[in-house]
């Protein structure tokens, strides 16, 4: 049995997912219709892989908002250095300007 993703804290959003998609379930298979006999997949599996649908569309869509989240945190993030490099650079220009000797 997989383990059951729905025990994490549900991920509430609110804009429309383009996955959601409302489909009829095809008629179980015969064994003979079946694309392969030997398989050990069976039309019940399928069902309870259409029914954790909605679950996994959840976490992908907490998955995608954590990366936007991070992926900015991240950008804020470099930002900051980028800022104290380049104060760092005027400063260190700044000190030689006015206190490194000039070679002659």
């Amino acid at each position: 049995m997989h383990p059951n993703y729905t025990d994490a804290t549900p991920i509430s959003y609110s804009h429309s997912d383009p996955m959601q998609t409302d489909f009829q379930d095809p008629p179980p298979p015969t064994q003979s219709s079946h694309p392969h006999p030997n398989s050990s997949f069976t039309y019940q599996h399928y069902l309870d892989l259409r029914q954790n649908i909605p679950s996994l569309q959840q976490t992908m869509t907490g998955l995608r908002l954590d990366y936007q989240l991070y992926s900015s945190q991240v950008t804020d993030y470099l930002d900051e250095i980028l800022g104290l490099h380049d104060d760092f650079t005027y400063f260190r220009d700044d000190f030689f300007r006015h206190y490194a000797t000039p070679s002659e």
